[in-house]
């Protein structure tokens, strides 16, 4: 029986990142995958996906710097939120739409994930990069293209929706072309599905190859979600490997 690869935990850039390193590929001159975890999670939420999908490429999951442990969480964000009015929105299943949220904390966010993804850069020099994450992480993910220098291969948004739209709005451009994986529960009563569909909008209308996802469930990633997740990066990376996918029909 083949066993599973390790996670491993570096500290990269002063931020703790598991990192699991899947065959042959995951070495200087391969692919990586970024996953960022969402609000109140931790990287090991995320990272076993990448140990059980036989996709061959180094995956790396970092830890958010803000630790909510202290306040009663169980894990860490990227930015703080209003978890007193998000859990009264969700005791009303009332959607939620956070275009106009514009935290403060997140011009430093997109600087702690800019500083981490060039280290990794001038260590690995990779063939191609894929970026995302779920929930915050994918709002993360998409807020740091949209304002990089230099754009990933491809992104992928795990139950993630818009967030400072006014300013997201006239960047959206630069995703013209880009290969987009989203992913959404149909009764997200965390982010709606109403604002993933907005997303999904906008990113069509500026050009972005967009393979968008729904399945029946809430805020997740449930078994399609990650099968889609598989499907996707076996495309993207299919020119640094050619793998069987016959195991994934």
């Amino acid at each position: 029986m083949t066993s599973l690869p390790p996670i491993e935990t570096e500290e990269i850039t002063g931020l703790e990142v598991e990192v699991v390193r899947v065959g042959a590929h995951a070495r200087t001159g391969g692919p990586v995958v970024y996953l960022l975890h969402g609000f109140d999670m931790v990287p090991r939420d995320l990272s076993p996906f990448a140990q059980s999908m036989g996709v061959e490429a180094t995956f790396l999951f970092p830890r958010a710097p803000l630790d909510r442990r202290p306040l009663g969480g169980r894990g860490f964000a990227w930015w703080p939120i209003d978890v007193e009015a998000r859990d009264r929105a969700m005791a009303l299943a009332a959607p939620r739409d956070l275009s106009a949220f514009d935290p403060p904390e997140l011009p430093e966010a997109r600087a702690r994930l800019s500083a981490l993804m060039a280290e990794v850069e001038s260590r690995l020099k990779p063939s191609k990069v894929v970026l995302g994450g779920f929930s915050q992480g994918a709002m993360l993910s998409c807020d740091h293209t949209l304002h990089a220098a230099t754009l990933p291969h491809a992104l992928v948004f795990l139950s993630g929706a818009r967030i400072g739209a006014g300013a997201w709005t006239p960047l959206l451009p630069r995703l013209a072309g880009v290969p987009v994986l989203q992913t959404h529960g149909r009764f997200d009563h965390d982010l709606s599905f109403a604002a993933a569909e907005a997303l999904r909008d906008d990113l069509v209308q500026a050009g972005a190859q967009v393979t968008f996802v729904p399945f029946e469930g809430g805020h997740e990633t449930p078994l399609p979600a990650l099968r889609s997740l598989r499907r996707f990066l076996l495309a993207q990376l299919s020119h640094d490997r050619g793998q069987d996918r016959a195991h994934d029909r």
